[in-house]
């Protein structure tokens, strides 16, 4: 870089860090003032601990055996529309 271009790119440097420091000291919005009242009154959730939540991932079946004769089903059938689609000759 030529020693032309050095103290204008320190300059830009400098206004970009200014700018952007005083951009840190300014107010959040007011979150709270958006809020309906009754979001305001609602119950706070409830805390779980993770691996409270990760043991039950793999205890408890999502699917119920007889929803995988039905999903099978349906997989097929989208693969079967997709193989339609791909066949399909579009005319532009």
């Amino acid at each position: 870089m030529s020693e032309h271009h050095t103290p204008l790119l320190r300059h830009l440097i400098l206004t970009s860090a200014l700018l952007l420091s005083l951009g840190a000291c300014n107010r959040p919005p007011a979150l709270d003032a958006t809020l309906s009242a009754e979001n305001r009154a609602a119950a706070r959730p409830r805390l779980v601990p993770a691996s409270q939540i990760l043991s039950r991932a793999t205890t408890e079946a999502r699917l119920a055996p007889v929803d995988d004769d039905a999903l099978a089903a349906r997989a097929e059938a989208l693969r079967q529309r997709a193989e339609t689609l791909r066949q399909a000759e579009i005319g532009l």
